[in-house]
């Protein structure tokens, strides 16, 4: 039984820590579109105030219900929103 919770401490914890890791996401999922500084897409400016100006939980309903962002934001959605916030003109 200890080796089971050992196995599962070494492979879970370091899975939820890379998933709480709103820059880590954001570079393996999201950097590709939107660039490294959020400001790729001129009508997604991430650092803009369009997408700045969103509360928490809409850009969370955006995450998690957009078909083009779902998929890829579903879990990390709330990370993802924190590290949006650092990107702020």
């Amino acid at each position: 039984m200890k080796k089971a919770i050992l196995i599962l401490l070494i492979v879970v914890f370091p899975l939820s820590v890379l998933a709480d890791d709103g820059a880590t996401v954001f570079s393996a999922k999201c950097k590709m579109c939107h660039g490294a500084d959020g400001k790729k897409l001129a009508k997604a400016d991430l650092s803009g105030a369009a997408v700045q100006g969103k509360t928490d939980a809409d850009l969370v309903k955006f995450l998690t219900t957009d078909a083009k962002h779902k998929a890829k934001a579903a879990d990390d959605a709330k990370p993802l929103v924190e590290f949006i916030r650092t990107l702020k003109k």
